[in-house]
């Protein structure tokens, strides 16, 4: 084998190469959000499998280092509590995920910030939802900085419900008994 049929070889393999593969890409925020409804849906697309929020894959990955620490965070303190500090799947806006008609758009972005709207129909509700995804840049990239979303009237911000959710469950919590 001459030199050029071996660096060929070379590149063609390393192209390949899983470890390539994993190197992390400029998604743009659309596209991160699009994988985490994929992820989400499971092979079967029908919402079945753990949220892609409650991959720690996807949230070391795709999350910014203080969003990552909030989730982090309220999910040490729920196993700790033996409690949930968050009851609902942010991604379906849900306890019992439906998603229908799915859109993803781009709603702003500049060069430090972006909102992506993921709108979708629940169950039969002829009102469609929206999760938005604010996003900053990063490091190398474009990182997921909270989620905004409604129920209802209610409209919530996932870091201001973790923090307020944190703190409720710190002060029901019984007061330690002294030593005596």
């Amino acid at each position: 084998m001459n030199r050029r049929s071996f660096c060929l070889t070379l590149a063609a393999s390393l192209s390949a190469s899983p470890l390539l593969a994993q190197a992390p890409a400029k998604e743009t925020p659309v596209q991160i959000v699009t994988l985490i409804y994929k992820q989400s849906a499971g092979k079967s697309g029908k919402y079945d499998v753990p949220s892609a929020f409650s991959s720690r894959a996807i949230r070391s990955r795709y999350f910014s280092k203080a969003f990552l620490g909030d989730v982090n965070r309220a999910e040490a303190l729920s196993k700790k509590l033996d409690e949930p500090i968050l009851d609902f799947d942010p991604v379906t806006n849900s306890q019992e995920p439906s998603v229908n008609k799915l859109q993803i758009t781009s709603e702003s972005e500049d060069d430090n910030a972006a909102v992506v709207a993921a709108t979708f129909y629940s169950f039969e509700d002829p009102k469609p939802m929206v999760v938005r995804y604010l996003f900053i840049r990063e490091g190398s990239g474009w990182r997921l900085d909270d989620m905004t979303g409604a129920h209802d009237a209610d409209k919530w911000e996932l870091r201001k419900m973790l923090a307020d959710a944190m703190v409720q469950a710190l002060k029901d919590q019984p007061a330690p008994k002294g030593n005596k």
